[in-house]
């Protein structure tokens, strides 16, 4: 994960690590859903009083 947070692609990520880009592609999709899972729960119920918008 280190090294795509870092920004190398999949196809370079796979190469470093010597591993499938299928396999570096269900890590990053296995962490996002445990992220999501995880802001759903410390997130929920939070009051706001100003959302930025770009």
């Amino acid at each position: 994960m280190a090294a795509l947070i870092e920004g190398n692609s999949i196809r370079a990520t796979s190469r470093t690590y010597d591993v499938d880009k299928e396999t570096v592609m269900k890590l990053r999709k296995d962490a996002g859903y445990k992220a999501a899972e995880y802001q759903d729960k410390a997130m929920h119920g939070l009051t706001c009083e100003r959302v930025p918008v770009r």
